[in-house]
């Protein structure tokens, strides 16, 4: 059902929604139209500019993001590059904050013509600008477009450190460094990377004396450590940033603090503290009336989890969905039945989570959001397999398939879990009725979909479970050469994870087909893999290979 807080473009969006005030320009721009020497349409695009960031600092996305378009058209018309330049780089934060994709991809390609526009002028504070609105648009993406962003925030930052603009440098290095970490645990050295970033950011931050840049350095430092180094290291850290952020009176960065520190302290174990540190972040955020409430709750509700508190986990679950309805937020009441459905499935009553990702359906579909009727369709497709309703799953599966080729653009690729997710549901459902053929012919047709949308690691998961099913249905051979291609594309799109399950995948073909010195190199691979991506089930699986696979390898060497 996913989790909160995970690493990459979530906690990026997150940040964004919790610091407001994007590059906090409202005073020039406010100043700026009191000037004698300016032109009404100039004076219409700054106070358009200062109403923009406003709705951006209370986190009203929709409002800041129209305001912001309008003062791009207004500074365009009065012949200003630099406010421009601005009020194209709030568009780009506030679709962020907006977390649509849509929204972000037509923000990114604004800034993309703007940056010609700059380039063709030789305005290089411009093009230094719009290269790291770029480099955070694309943030999320994969493959090409990641190391767009990559060579956008480098070029920033060149430009930044040539023109002598430190304020400039810093934005640049921040936007790197976010970039970096998008992929968390499934790339080290890039945390590694972001971490020298951040840590530039802020010696840059210190020259220039501004501490809201210095915390946010500070943060973007722990972030990259908790990959990189240690949670505890990320910690210390965000303690610094936290110190930064009561000086400054700034409650919403100390509860978007509080929330992060609450999610590091969970994954060490520390369930007390991170229960508190989402509390305190749940107490601001309803003070300050923030949408931000919502990934607060979720942070208390998953350290109930965590205690085996299915509980006072449920009662806050249930209470959100309550209150949220009351209050008509819908997108809150979804995010509630998410919560309902990881705790029911977490209490093994399946029936009643069932019944709760059908209420969430439903306000999916009242929201007319079809990229979240798609996820939620997947998840009752789920649940009905496992109350073996097999008939119904496929169904729902079907349905769900239909909605997904109906997304376009960046809404098709928003889903692009949901598709292997959902693959995995139907094919194990026709295995389940005992039609492996079926199974086979649902996965060719997938693979045939992310071959034709260029779904890279949708494709190598394709290819991986028709191995799988080739296996089952004794074509040991092509299921080798089947394995061997999904290895190779889980490798090339950089998921650690997959590309362990590919090579577990080779080792058990391996050792059916008795080549056993081949079962456990690829059991050793995999396992080192699993290691690094802190996976215990696949790396004991792996140890239980490569034991049994060196045995036999033992007897037949033995018998030579």
């Amino acid at each position: 059902v996913g989790g909160w807080g995970s690493h990459g473009l979530t906690v990026y969006k997150m940040l964004i929604k919790a610091r407001g005030g994007g590059d906090f320009l409202s005073e020039h721009y406010r100043q700026a139209a009191c000037g004698i020497a300016i032109s009404d349409t100039a004076r219409e695009a700054c106070a358009l500019f200062v109403e923009a960031e406003d709705h951006l600092g209370v986190e009203e996305f929709p409002e800041a993001l129209r305001k912001a378009t309008l003062a791009v058209d207004s500074f365009r018309a009065a012949g200003d590059s630099r406010g421009t330049a601005d009020a194209l780089r709030l568009s780009v934060l506030a679709s962020l904050g907006s977390g649509s994709a849509h929204l972000l991809a037509e923000a990114g390609r604004l800034a993309w013509a703007e940056l010609e526009r700059r380039r063709a002028e030789k305005d290089k504070l411009g093009e230094a600008k719009m290269l790291v609105s770029i480099a955070e648009a694309c943030t999320d993406l994969e493959g090409r477009g990641r190391a767009e962003a990559v060579t956008a925030a480098k070029e920033a930052c060149a430009i930044g450190k040539h023109e002598g603009e430190k304020r400039l440098e810093v934005m640049a290095l921040l936007a790197l460094a976010s970039v970096h970490v998008a992929k968390g645990s499934r790339d080290k050295p890039g945390a590694e990377q972001a971490l020298q970033a951040a840590s530039e950011a802020r010696e840059l931050a210190q020259d220039l004396d501004d501490r809201r840049k210095e915390a946010e350095s500070l943060h973007a430092m722990a972030e990259a450590k908790a990959i990189c180094t240690s949670l505890e290291d990320a910690l210390e850290s965000a303690d610094e940033a936290m110190d930064f952020y009561l000086e400054l009176k700034d409650k919403r960065m100390e509860a978007f603090e509080l929330l992060r520190m609450a999610s590091w302290n969970l994954a060490l174990g520390q369930h007390a503290r991170a229960l508190s540190d989402a509390e305190d972040a749940l107490e601001i955020y309803q003070m300050l009336q923030s949408p931000m409430e919502v990934d607060a709750l979720r942070a208390v509700f998953q350290a109930h989890l965590a205690r085996s508190d299915l509980r006072k986990a449920r009662l806050v679950a249930a209470e959100a969905f309550r209150r949220f309805r009351e209050q008509g937020k819908k997108e809150a009441q979804v995010q509630a039945c998410t919560m309902l459905i990881e705790m029911y499935v977490k209490a093994d009553r399946i029936d009643e989570a069932l019944s709760s990702a059908q209420q969430g359906l439903k306000v999916c579909k009242e929201l007319g959001d079809q990229a979240r009727q798609v996820s939620m369709l997947v998840v009752v497709a789920r649940m009905r397999f496992r109350l073996a309703q097999l008939s119904k799953a496929l169904v729902t599966g079907r349905d769900a398939f239909d909605l997904m080729l109906q997304l376009k653009g960046s809404d098709g690729k928003a889903v692009s879990k949901d598709k292997v997710d959902l693959m995995q549901v139907m094919a194990d459902s026709h295995v389940n009725q005992g039609d492996p053929e079926a199974a086979l012919e649902l996965v060719t047709e997938m693979k045939e979909h992310f071959q034709q949308i260029e779904d890279g690691q949708g494709l190598a998961s394709s290819l991986l479970l028709s191995s799988i099913l080739q296996l089952r249905l004794g074509k040991a051979d092509v299921a080798t050469q089947l394995a061997n291609r999904a290895q190779s594309l889980f490798n090339e799109e950089g998921d650690m994870k997959g590309e362990a399950d590919a090579l577990k995948t080779l080792g058990e073909l391996y050792w059916k087909k008795s080549e056993f010195k081949a079962a456990v190199r690829m059991g050793e691979r995999a396992r080192a893999l699993y290691r690094e991506v802190e996976f215990t089930d696949g790396e004991l699986a792996c140890m239980y290979m490569i034991s049994e696979n060196a045995v036999r390898l033992s007897v037949q060497e033995g018998a030579k």
